[in-house]
């Protein structure tokens, strides 16, 4: 399976905010600003994967406060929270997704971890790099953060994935197609 096939160009990042709700508007807009405050380079992160899990789940998108956005999709007359993305303004980027690790190694997006001591370290090919990808299920998250406990239980699987605002491009890029693999999953059929 190749990736090249299912990256979707991003919608910007003014369309997005055009789309959301009043409260959605102004946490999204406050957060932008003190990112940018901040650090420039974590505000242009930050907008990246912004428009690219809004890409992915176009439903809805939810804010908890000004630091976590959660991204949905529609579930018949419901809708169903595929993403989360938490930013507490540490240099540090947290992006809950579906469970699809597996499937990202079998691509080639990302190969086994290279060191036995850091399990969560996986190895990011065509560059010496590695990215932090974190398996979560009910199991070994007993009590999940309210921005992604509703990804998991009923037999649900979710990763955490970690980007630095240091992070290189094919640690984004290898971040992103692990977002679009799991977008597969409910993406329309072609």
């Amino acid at each position: 399976m190749t990736t090249a096939n299912i990256v979707v160009p991003p919608v910007s990042f003014e369309e997005f905010v055009a789309k959301l709700p009043a409260k959605e508007r102004g946490a999204v807009l406050r957060h932008e600003a003190a990112c940018e405050e901040v650090d420039r380079a974590h505000a242009e992160l930050w907008r990246r994967i912004v428009r690219r899990l809004a890409t992915l789940s176009p439903h809805a998108v939810r804010a908890i406060g000004q630091h976590t956005l959660q991204f949905f999709i529609a579930d018949g007359k419901y809708r169903r929270q595929v993403f989360a993305l938490d930013d507490h303004r540490d240099s540090k980027l947290i992006v809950y997704s579906p469970d699809v690790l597996d499937l990202a190694i079998q691509a080639g997006v990302l190969a086994p971890a290279p060191e036995q001591a850091e399990p969560r370290a996986y190895a990011v090919p065509a560059s010496k790099t590695t990215l932090y990808v974190e398996q979560l299920d009910s199991n070994n998250t007993p009590n999940p953060d309210a921005s992604f406990k509703h990804m998991l239980g009923w037999n649900r699987r979710a990763t955490r994935t970690t980007l630095l605002s240091s992070a290189t491009p094919p640690q984004v890029e290898a971040a992103e197609l692990i977002w679009t693999l799991a977008a597969k999953a409910w993406a329309p059929k072609t």
